[in-house]
């Protein structure tokens, strides 16, 4: 039997944000993103302001918005809309 490290698991399928937006912008958006924000934008009191993580809420689906991927009131194909 295969042990796997979940922490090690998890760190081989994280992707900077960077990569992700570079992903996008060459026309591959993953079926399913868990995008993290940096630790000053995170929303933890230590960490960041109370305006940090909005902003990075904000921006990131700003940006998202300006893709052909995101497309508001219309289905998708193969979702079963």
């Amino acid at each position: 039997m295969l042990e796997v490290n979940a922490h090690e698991s998890k760190a081989r399928k994280a992707a900077d944000l960077t990569d992700f937006f570079a992903a996008i912008d060459a026309g591959n958006l993953p079926a399913v993103s868990y995008l993290k924000a940096a630790g000053y934008q995170d929303g933890h009191a230590g960490d960041s302001t109370p305006l940090d993580e909005p902003r990075f809420i904000v921006s990131t689906i700003n940006r998202l918005e300006r893709t052909p991927f995101w497309r508001t009131g219309e289905p998708t194909e193969g979702n079963g809309d």
